[in-house]
């Protein structure tokens, strides 16, 4: 199955698991001083990169999905401006043409 513009967009723009599962509070708090580390803001902190983590993936979600959109549109774009290119315009002359060889 070939890939479509939705999936690599996603795979390229979205981490592959929710922060969580990147990265636990345990692990998250391991990364400061000791002398910090039981500090309750550290929860706190952790919790508010995740939402804004979260907030973050919906907006590349919702672009990808508006990029998707556009990419459709400029396909039937192009798909209309090469048929009207292709398909043979008659002028005037080959109208006329026609109709001699009718009668």
């Amino acid at each position: 199955m070939p890939h479509t513009e939705a999936s690599i967009l996603s795979n390229f723009l979205l981490p592959p698991a929710p922060l969580p599962a990147a990265l636990s509070l345990r692990k998250f708090t391991e990364l400061f001083p000791r002398s910090h580390q039981d500090n309750p803001q550290i929860e706190v902190l952790y919790r508010y990169l995740h939402h804004q983590r979260a907030i973050q993936v919906d907006a590349v979600e919702q672009s990808i999905a508006a990029e998707v959109k556009r990419g459709k549109k400029q396909k039937q774009e192009v798909i209309k401006a090469r048929r009207a290119t292709e398909a043979p315009e008659l002028s005037s002359t080959d109208v006329r043409q026609i109709r001699m060889d009718a009668e």
